[in-house]
């Protein structure tokens, strides 16, 4: 504990709270999976709670962590909410537990946000949970923490893809993390979110989902390892599902704002969704084709003339033979010349 306690003093507070539950869950064999900062929206982690037999059933929680003396309270501790964190916490599909450390102690505290966010009165206004002092967690303490979680959960967990077909657009967002926290043991919410794009109003709910589907699409952003690994099978099951019809096509590139192509951004993740599908030349002239959509035709005609290597410039003035559209586009003379002048225009 000395060493980990050291360890953790090096490291900015927020991060320190979170490495230090990160040790109670895994050196208990508990597999936690931290959620990157751009996919943070009310939570910070997932946590599998598993059987004693070492077997996944599908029981989860996500966790909002806090480190530091700001979120003492008196003799406890506290999670500061808005309006915004309250209905997050409430209309989660899967329960969020606040965790607190006390750097001084080197101890985690806990409370369940959602139960305490669903037990407000209708226009009760709180601007923060009290994390009591009692509920201390602790790796001794874990095994009969996680028995009352279970039963604190079992008559209400909602599945997560639920969510996805929300009015609400936070709503949407949120069932997106949950849909991918769920893929290490279960294949079918992320087949359905992959079937929900059309249904996903909210860009950053989109852009999230995109994010999300790419991560099993072989895209070299996909950073797989023991604590975040999911089966191959289950793997090639979702990546089954990347069959594109012509409007999911371009919805796809439409979801990519005209910059964001490069390398690490979202352009990249459609990129390597569309070349999931054995027909993806075909579709994207197809899509250049139809769209009364400028710059998605562009960006369709671009992608298949990068597939194309060093025929790009013959595919690329067949395409403008079909699509007259196509040959007045400023950007295509540019792309045209850059083929003539390099031999190629690759993407990544």
């Amino acid at each position: 504990m000395a060493e980990g306690k050291k360890l953790l003093d090096t490291l900015p507070m927020e991060k320190r709270g979170v490495r230090a539950v990160q040790a109670i869950f895994e050196n208990a064999g508990y597999t936690f999976q931290e959620v990157k900062r751009e996919y943070d929206i009310g939570k910070d982690a997932y946590v599998d709670l598993r059987e004693a037999d070492d077997l996944f059933v599908g029981s989860m929680i996500a966790l909002q962590i806090k480190s530091g003396p700001s979120f003492r309270h008196a003799e406890d501790f506290k999670i500061d909410c808005t309006a915004k964190d309250r209905a997050i916490w409430a209309g989660s599909t899967i329960p969020i537990y606040g965790m607190v450390y006390d750097p001084d102690h080197d101890t985690v505290y806990w409370v369940n946000l959602t139960d305490w966010a669903r037990a407000l009165r209708p226009g009760q206004v709180k601007s923060y949970c009290v994390v009591p002092r009692v509920n201390l967690l602790s790796e001794m303490l874990l095994p009969d923490w996680v028995k009352r979680v279970r039963g604190e959960t079992a008559a209400w967990i909602d599945p997560p893809f639920l969510g996805l077909m929300s009015p609400d657009l936070l709503d949407q967002r949120i069932a997106v993390g949950d849909c991918f926290a769920r893929a290490r043991y279960d294949s079918r919410a992320m087949e359905l979110l992959r079937f929900a794009l059309p249904s996903l109003k909210d860009w950053d709910a989109l852009s999230h989902a995109i994010g999300a589907l790419a991560q099993f699409a072989s895209h070299p952003d996909a950073h797989w390892n023991e604590k975040n690994w999911v089966p191959e099978d289950i793997q090639e099951r979702i990546r089954a599902r990347y069959r594109w019809t012509l409007e999911e096509a371009e919805l796809l590139i439409d979801a990519v704002p005209g910059s964001a192509w490069g390398p690490g951004r979202i352009g990249e993740s459609v990129y390597h969704l569309l070349i999931c599908d054995p027909e993806c030349e075909r579709k994207l002239e197809q899509v250049a084709e139809q769209t009364m959509n400028e710059e998605v035709r562009f960006h369709a005609a671009r992608v298949r003339v990068a597939l194309a290597g060093r025929d790009g410039l013959d595919v690329l003035d067949r395409m403008i033979e079909t699509t007259s559209a196509l040959g007045d586009d400023e950007q295509t003379t540019e792309l045209r010349q850059r083929l003539i002048d390099q031999g190629e225009a690759t993407l990544y």
